[in-house]
């Protein structure tokens, strides 16, 4: 008969090495009393408790809790033996309370030989949340637990269990129970194998990171852990009390009655030195990173939630606003982004199951052809040369029209059409080309516009333009209702001639609906420029398809030969706007009220915040003007040669 005697701790303040399964402890009477001496005298210096199985121990009660006759103990380690299990629902527990206070690190070893499933799993409880309650002859705790519940994933959660008199763990309100940190479905730490596997976790708490969690797969000493994730949101730990305990819980069928070993439990007050920590991965969850001028976009490997995830961009481009689709966050920004350097500072963000994925810092450069809020001086080397450029576009028709992208000829040559294709890009990626492939018509003429659209007829009837101005093509790129980005491509060139984004954060675009274009301003500044598209006007049919935009202001005209024409007032801005551009030129604008009375006058750079208030329709920004109260704006622009005024009225 082996003598009653509780496996083997070890106290003290380093490092115990790690237990080799086949060594085993012998017992003599000077090691018991020089074990006995420190357990009795230095208990102020105790940092850390493990516990390592051995044949030469039995399991007693007390300190052990549980179904202890369902256990037995190896060279290996504490193993599962259920001589008498049933077809279904076994259960066994092994539970003790920890002699140490303010534990903040925890590890241990198992071994079992089946796949976790929900009928053959283990719980591990780690660490109590909260004082142990009495309930209806059990005790109730919280507490913060490792389980493989998730087929096949390993991950720390915090929910309630209970300790019945047959010393049966129930798991209380699982519904109510919160994920703290655990492994995604494309982690290593999976076990869907029927072979023999191993499980060796690293927990730790801190004030500042919260819980850690770490795991790895194997036993030996030599192989890392892999870092699962971090959650500073749960609870902390609380000391063992009168009631709470730590230890394993398993759940097993017939065949797995005999299928788990428990090798060693390792309590400590403080983390182990820092060359036993494991580190944090490098690997970063995004796979993509993409940009628009007023969006950011990340694609992660596998689907993450952003509930509880926090995006900070520096320097900042105002109001941040998430949004998540498959496995695309889109970043929509309150204000476009300028040239420049940024920053893009991420926490927060977590897989489907719980894991918390490592911060990061993105470092990028904006590289604009313009600055993205005034309407400043076009770059020559990122306007296409010799090309046809993008004029109009219609990503929502109604159900009498299509879709539609319009293309102009800036040149004084014919161009053919069939020298170009169509593309949309989307997460980054550029979809496939879609040749302009026309039977008739081809040739586009100088200055000339052309709207490109697989239904020329129900376009020209519903918009009554000429058929003449139309190309007919088998098959345009899908163009999202919402929000897209169009690519120009050169098949002659093989190069990209333009591109054009459009969203619901577009600064002058104003309100875009079902049947209503988006019309270019300006065709010397770039197309990408948030501020150089603006929705066609009403009363021009919401769409101008073959024929110049509602919008356009023809800039490369002197300011003198524009004698009796006719410019809203967006145009009027942008026309401002372009002509400033020259430091030698000047401009005045004056209020009146309709009686006729001058409510202000402003000078050169006060006339340019104007303008581009107007653009992104911000006008009660700039003064306390009376809502819905129409004013009278007067525009005085003077260049070295001429003078020219524009009126035109407003209601902020």
């Amino acid at each position: 008969m082996k003598p009653s005697v509780v496996p083997k701790v070890y106290h003290g303040v380093g490092e115990v090495p790690v237990h080799d399964p086949t060594y085993k402890v012998k017992s003599t009477s000077i090691l018991s009393l020089a074990l006995l001496l420190i357990l009795l005298f230095s208990p102020q210096i105790k940092a850390q408790e493990q516990i390592v199985f051995a044949d030469s121990t039995t399991l007693s009660c007390p300190p052990w809790q549980g179904t202890l006759p369902k256990f037995s103990l190896t060279p290996q380690g504490v193993a599962l033996h259920d001589l008498s299990p049933q077809r279904i629902h076994n259960k066994a527990a092994l539970l003790h309370t920890p002699t140490l206070s303010g534990i903040h690190t925890w590890r241990g070893e198992i071994s079992f030989h089946f796949a976790i499933t929900s009928a053959n799993t283990f719980v591990v409880l780690i660490a109590p949340l909260g004082a142990p309650r009495q309930e209806n002859g059990y005790t109730t705790c919280r507490y913060a637990y490792l389980s493989g519940e998730k087929t096949g994933s390993i991950g720390l959660f915090e929910g309630n269990f209970s300790l019945g008199k047959d010393g049966i763990i129930q798991h209380k309100d699982k519904n109510a129970d919160k994920p703290i940190v655990t492994s995604s479905a494309n982690d290593a730490i999976r076990f869907t194998s029927p072979n023999l596997h191993h499980l060796a976790w690293h927990i730790t708490y801190s004030g500042t990171e919260g819980w850690q969690l770490y795991l790895k797969k194997s036993l030996q000493p030599q192989q890392k852990f892999v870092y699962i994730g971090c959650d500073s949101t749960s609870l902390p730990p609380q000391d063992y009390t009168q009631g709470s305990f730590s230890g394993i819980a398993l759940r097993y069928s017939l065949k797995n009655a005999q299928h788990f070993t428990l090798h060693r439990l390792l309590y400590s007050q403080k983390p182990l030195a820092a060359n036993e920590t494991p580190s944090p991965p490098t690997e970063s969850i995004f796979a993509a990173f993409d940009f628009t001028p007023q969006s950011i976009r990340l694609i992660t490997h596998s689907l993450v939630s952003i509930e509880s995830a926090d995006f900070n961009l520096q320097p900042s481009c105002g109001t941040l606003t998430p949004g998540i689709k498959g496995k695309t966050i889109t970043l929509d920004l309150e204000n476009p982004f300028k040239s420049g350097n940024y920053s893009l500072f991420v926490r927060g963000i977590k897989t489907l199951d719980g894991a918390l994925a490592p911060s990061e810092r993105i470092d990028f450069e904006i590289s604009l052809p313009s600055d993205s809020i005034g309407l400043g001086k076009p770059d020559e080397e990122h306007l296409p040369q010799g090309h046809l450029l993008l004029s109009e576009v219609l990503p929502h028709p109604t159900a009498h029209a299509a879709e539609f992208v319009e293309v102009y000829n800036p040149t004084t040559h014919p161009i053919d059409i069939r020298d170009y294709a169509l593309a949309v890009r989307s997460e980054g990626r550029r979809s496939k080309l879609y040749p302009l492939i026309v039977e008739k018509n081809h040739l586009i003429q100088p200055n000339e516009y052309r709207a490109i659209t697989p239904w020329k007829r129900g376009l020209a009837d519903y918009y009554h333009c000429s058929i003449d101005s139309l190309s007919e093509v088998e098959k345009l790129p899908a163009l999202p209702n919402r929000e897209g980005q169009i690519v120009l491509y050169s098949l002659r060139d093989s190069v990209v001639v333009e591109e054009m984004f459009y969203g619901p954060k577009i600064a002058s675009r104003g309100e875009m609906s079902e049947g209503v274009s988006l019309e270019r301003i300006l065709f010397s500044r770039p197309a990408l420029a948030p501020d150089n598209w603006h929705v066609a006007r009403p009363e021009q049919g919401n769409a101008t398809p073959g024929r110049p935009n509602s919008v356009r202001v023809e800039c490369d005209l002197p300011i003198e030969e524009r004698e009796g024409e006719t410019l809203t007032p967006e145009q009027i801005a942008a026309l401002t706007l372009y002509t400033l551009q020259d430091p030698a030129n000047n401009a005045t604008l004056t209020l009146y009220t309709l009686r006729g009375y001058r409510s202000a006058v402003v000078g050169r750079s006060a006339t340019q915040a104007w303008c581009r208030a107007l653009l992104r329709r911000e006008l009660t920004q700039l003064y306390t003007l009376p809502p819905h109260t129409p004013y009278v704006v007067s525009i005085e622009l003077t260049t070295t040669r001429h003078t020219k005024r524009y009126s035109f009225v407003v209601a902020p």
